[in-house]
């Protein structure tokens, strides 16, 4: 995925009205090749031969631009494929680039582009139209230069300017969006992503690859592409294979989803005294930057038996627009304690740099804090957050759980079904920062700093309240307390002693019958107060209740998503309806060609019966001319 990122982020079009599209790329057998990747852009694309220039970004000095050092389109192309077409269209303006290993020689590195621009109002191409203009113009180009033209013949003139049309079509016309882009991967070497069990040897190589790139690596594109971009808006279109992409993978996909906000010191390290003033929002000649931290339990990733079920953690920069890095165990990361099953049970740590301002190296997949004068305080004070809210999150819940490691873990598997449901739904979920998530209460000046184990933990943990979020969407219930039995009000009897003496008959005074008391004998202690168990019983039918709302938020849940699958299966069949009057058609049409053809074929033998009756006549024709003149020639010399 990491050589995908630069496709996606470089010339992606805004929110409004973006559109994004990754698709095969199909030869004229309709087997898949390669993909092609179109989308929009808001503002003027770069001319390709500034793209293409070795060792040169075509951002410029945008600071907030992606891509720099001659990175991205370049390096992604070069990894992917030995072959590949980075096409643009600024209005009428085409351009073309060549990235081909065919082309490189010892001399230098040779990237080819050509630009070409066409005039509708140009009487020379009223008649010859759009395509026949780019047709010429692709043969000119090989005519001008031996090598490309060996390419173009390889890969097909044709299907590149189909490419170019579709960039004028449809949902990329000239009335719709001024500037596309678009880019064509052939024989993707990374395609080769499906399991050997799903490998027939006995295939073709045409067949193999355009099953591992239609199978394999468009399916892993779809199903990864929601965990790598966090803020995506539902009105940006995204989709592959013409099939959209749902984002909001995390809101779909985390239990007890919390949010909390921490400001990152750029400078000075972290101490008490420090501390006191961040509290008191009077930090005077320091330089901070505020960073987003989600926390979740993963019910599907801890209830896998065979993967890891330890704290991860995703590295997210909104100046990249994407995930940076992330680290499976983020125990070691984070200094926190790795003894057993502490700090797992699916536990997932997203961290946004929602103002960008987290150095990132030139590739845009890892930090670059050493390029910062004070890089090594400001990585140990983000560290320094990141684990006290964690550690804040995880043991709120474990004391939720009666401090039982193993009670935690069996609530977040409880949720795997519910978490598969939500995550297969395609109901629209607001982007991660739009969305209300769990918040602590109470604890912005509540940390205190421990010089020895360099930490930060709550003064009072306990303390602190959570203020559920309108958008959590699944939450683990908390245990009962342990029922404690009611002291009896009386004394117990005493055992009496035997003894040897005689006792005198004494007259036993009635007792006044006393009315019993319903469940008199079972009682609990609650807030220091005896109660009768039909307080019990309240809690026990409040949470039953509770429970039956969560099962019909779950039933409701799936019953979207089957109405949602239904919705499908009616379009498949209306398709299949649609393929299948195509192929009677088709199929009549044929019936009528082949009644044609034996016609024809009838035709033909009568044709052929005529002409050797005429082949037979014309040489009895010649046998009677050459008698004829026998005799004429014998007449004469006899005369």
């Amino acid at each position: 995925m990491s050589n995908f990122h630069c496709f996606f982020g470089n010339s992606a079009a805004p929110a409004d009205n973006g559109h994004l599209h990754i698709d095969a790329d199909t030869d004229d057998e309709n087997n898949a090749t390669g993909l092609v990747i179109i989308n929009n852009c808001k503002h003027r694309i770069k001319d390709i031969a500034d793209v293409l220039t070795v060792f040169k970004s075509s951002k410029g000095d945008s600071i907030d631009a992606i891509g720099e050092n001659g990175v991205g389109v370049k390096q992604g192309c070069a990894t992917l494929s030995n072959l590949s077409f980075v096409l643009s269209r600024n209005q009428y303006c085409f351009s073309l680039g060549i990235l081909a290993l065919e082309l490189q020689k010892h001399a230098g590195i040779y990237l080819p582009s050509f630009e070409f621009t066409w005039d509708p109002a140009n009487e020379d191409y009223l008649d010859s139209g759009l395509e026949d203009f780019l047709n010429k113009q692709l043969r000119q180009i090989c005519k001008d230069n031996k090598d490309i033209k060996n390419i173009m013949r390889k890969y097909g003139t044709d299907r590149l300017v189909q490419h170019f049309l579709r960039m004028t079509e449809d949902l990329w016309s000239f009335d719709k969006n001024e500037h596309i882009f678009s880019l064509v991967i052939d024989d993707l070497k990374h395609g080769y992503v499906l399991d050997k069990e799903e490998v027939d040897l006995r295939e073709g190589r045409e067949t193999r690859l355009n099953n591992h790139i239609q199978k394999g690596f468009l399916t892993q594109i779809y199903e990864e592409l929601p965990k790598h971009y966090l803020h995506v808006a539902n009105s940006f279109d995204v989709q592959i294979q013409s099939k959209r992409v749902t984002f909001a993978h995390w809101q779909r996909r985390l239990i007890e989803m919390s949010h909390f906000q921490v400001f990152i010191d750029k400078k000075d390290s972290m101490d008490s005294e420090v501390l006191s003033a961040y509290n008191k929002k009077e930090v005077p000649n320091h330089e901070y930057h505020p960073l987003n931290i989600y926390l979740g339990f993963d019910a599907i990733r801890c209830a896998d038996s065979t993967g890891s079920k330890c704290a991860t953690i995703y590295y997210h920069s909104r100046r990249a627009g994407r995930l940076i890095k992330h680290h499976r165990d983020a125990r070691g990361e984070l200094c926190l304690s790795a003894g057993g099953t502490q700090f797992c049970q699916g536990l997932t740590i997203i961290v946004d740099d929602r103002e960008g301002a987290l150095p990132l190296n030139p590739t845009k997949q890892d930090f670059a804090f050493g390029e910062s004068e004070h890089g090594e305080i400001w990585h140990d004070n983000m560290i320094l957050w990141t684990c006290a809210v964690t550690k804040l999150y995880y043991n709120h819940h474990l004391d939720n759980c009666g401090g039982i490691k193993g009670t935690l873990t069996a609530k977040v598997i409880d949720k795997c079904k519910k978490a598969k449901t939500l995550s297969a739904s395609k109901k629209q979920i607001d982007s991660i920062d739009k969305c209300s998530f769990s918040t602590f209460q109470g604890i912005s000046k509540g940390w205190k700093f421990i010089a020895a184990t360099s930490s930060l933990v709550l003064n009072n943990r306990k303390s602190c309240k959570v203020q559920v979020g309108t958008d959590v969407l699944m939450r683990l219930t908390k245990s009962k307390a342990p029922v404690q039995k009611a002291p009896s009000l009386a004394s117990p009897k005493k055992k009496s002693k035997p003894t040897s003496m005689k006792m005198k008959p004494v007259l036993m005074r009635k007792i006044p019958h006393k009315r019993k008391r319903a469940h008199g004998e079972a009682s609990v202690i609650v807030d220091d107060k005896v109660m009768s168990l039909n307080c019990e019983v309240v809690k026990e039918l409040k949470e039953a209740l509770l429970q039956a709302d969560e099962e019909k938020e779950d039933l409701e849940i799936e019953i979207s998503v089957q109405g949602e699958q239904i919705m499908e299966l009616k379009a498949r069949l209306t398709n299949g309806s649609n393929e299948r009057r195509n192929l009677q058609l088709e199929i009549s049409r044929r019936d009528e060609m082949i009644q044609e053809l034996e016609i024809a074929s009838q035709v033909k033998e009568e044709v052929v019966g005529a002409d050797s009756n005429l082949q037979r006549e014309n040489e009895q024709l010649k046998e009677k001319l050459g008698k004829a003149l026998v005799t004429i020639a014998l007449q004469n010399s006899t005369t």
